[in-house]
């Protein structure tokens, strides 16, 4: 096995998945209380873009568009989804939602944007 056969199966998609998951924590502390902010749920959504399509980036367009999915298999190539993260702090328990909107590419994900929103918008979304 070649130096670029080892890169392309083992180290790239390695580190496309560190870098999908340090985006996602892209608000480490509390705006609050400047307290620690950990997961406490991570859901994965199909959004109906693809490639590089441009869509409005709101919590109304991902709770208006956004269809729950269970795992990254069910992502068409070229389809675009997003991972909504729950953080919540560990010192005063406000919570926030972390959206990384991303595109499949056989087994790579290409993050396109993503943006911290107020739980408070994606409560009855996330439950429902």
């Amino acid at each position: 096995m070649g130096r670029l056969d080892l890169y392309g199966r083992f180290f790239r998609p390695l580190l496309y998945r560190t870098i999908l998951k340090v985006s996602e924590k892209s608000c480490e502390k509390c705006k609050q209380c400047k307290g620690k902010l950990v997961d406490t749920a991570s859901y994965l959504y199909l959004i109906p873009v693809m490639f590089d399509q441009e869509h409005e980036e709101s919590a109304a367009y991902y709770i208006n568009h956004a269809v729950r999915i269970e795992n990254e298999e069910q992502i068409p190539n070229g389809n675009r989804a997003c991972r909504i993260d729950v953080l919540q702090c560990q010192d005063c328990g406000h919570r926030v939602v972390s959206v990384v909107d991303f595109l499949k590419v056989r087994e790579d994900a290409l993050i396109k944007g993503g943006d911290i929103y107020p739980y408070e918008e994606f409560k009855d979304f996330l439950f429902s």
